[in-house]
Formats: structure tokens, C-alpha cells, sequence
């Protein structure tokens, strides 16, 4: 799951200033992940401008047609996206497990809160 802005900056989200918009802007070459995260060929890629990955309407139907049940989910701001995306995934009855050393957050008490709110609701970290 990648963050993509397109290239006329309207699905950004309305807190985020022009220019960490354009970090994200579809065609720029601070869009591109790192070499050693760069996705392999059969890696499938889905983009999302807000929270949620889920947010890309073609996760949820590419994970179903693989008959995904299970999701290992990784990523920044345990508090924002790590959070919506697990709710999502866990609406849509996926099992939930978060890999709690390859998340991060700025924000402590708020990714701690996060956590302990997931946690009762049956996400694994």
C-alpha cells in the first residue's frame, strides 16, 4: 500500500500542507519507495490518499479473490493508517495481526492507545 496525491493536489488530505502533498504527488521521484522496498514484480501494489488502505476499493476485491482470510499488517502511524486499516480489515472480517516491531509511530500516547483499543477488539500484535 502506497500513499499517492495526484498530480493536481485534490485528494490530499485537507491537515497536510501543498508541499508534503507533493512528496506523495503521482510522477515525482520522492513518490518512489526505496530500493530495498521497492516492490518485487509479482508484489501487487494498491494506492491510497487518506488512512485507510482499504480506501482503494481494489484491496478488498483482489484479497477476496485470492480467499484471503488473514492480514499482517505493517507500516507509520500506528494512530492514523495502522489503526483505520486494521478497523477496516477487521469490519470486512479479516483476522487482524499487526507486526508491533515494524510499526512506528510520533506520537506515543496515541499509538499506545491505539494499540490497547485494538487489542480488546481481538486485533493480534
Amino acid at each position: 500500500m502506497h500513499t499517492r496525491i495526484d498530480k493536481n493536489l485534490k485528494n490530499k488530505m485537507p491537515h497536510w500542507s501543498n508541499d508534503l502533498a507533493k512528496l506523495f504527488q503521482e510522477g515525482k521521484s520522492t513518490y518512489k519507495s526505496p530500493g530495498s522496498l521497492s516492490p518485487n514484480k509479482e508484489e501487487l501494489v494498491f494506492h491510497k490518499s487518506f488512512y485507510s488502505g482499504f480506501s482503494d476499493t481494489k484491496l478488498d476485491d483482489s484479497l477476496k479473490r485470492q480467499s484471503v482470510d488473514e492480514l499482517f499488517i505493517i507500516g507509520l502511524y500506528t494512530h492514523a493508517c495502522v489503526r483505520q486499516t486494521s478497523i477496516d480489515a477487521y469490519t470486512k472480517g479479516f483476522k487482524v495481526n499487526i507486526i508491533e516491531n515494524a510499526i512506528a509511530s510520533d506520537d506515543s500516547v496515541q499509538a499506545n492507545l491505539t494499540q490497547d483499543f485494538l487489542s480488546k477488539r481481538g486485533v493480534n500484535f
